[in-house]
């Protein structure tokens, strides 16, 4: 599925994310390093699909998770 809607979707994505992700210092690492490719699609194994600029956004929301992971222990 191709999302259409981000503000809709990401309410979906928001609870295994914040979930699976390891720490937020591990995602800004990883954000650091996703920010410098031409992105035009992200096609995750499982879930949905991200087009050029909802695929901006989604990197966008990643970075405003303030905690995820072992973050969310203590």
């Amino acid at each position: 599925m191709i999302v259409e809607d981000f503000e809709e979707h990401k309410k979906l994505m928001e609870p295994f994310h914040r979930r699976y992700l390891a720490t937020r210092k591990a995602l800004e690492i990883w954000l650091k390093k996703a920010r410098k490719l031409d992105i035009d699609v992200i096609a995750p194994q499982h879930g949905s699909i991200f087009l050029k600029e909802n695929a901006k956004k989604f990197l966008d929301w990643l970075d405003s998770l303030d905690k995820v992971g072992a973050d969310l222990m203590g």
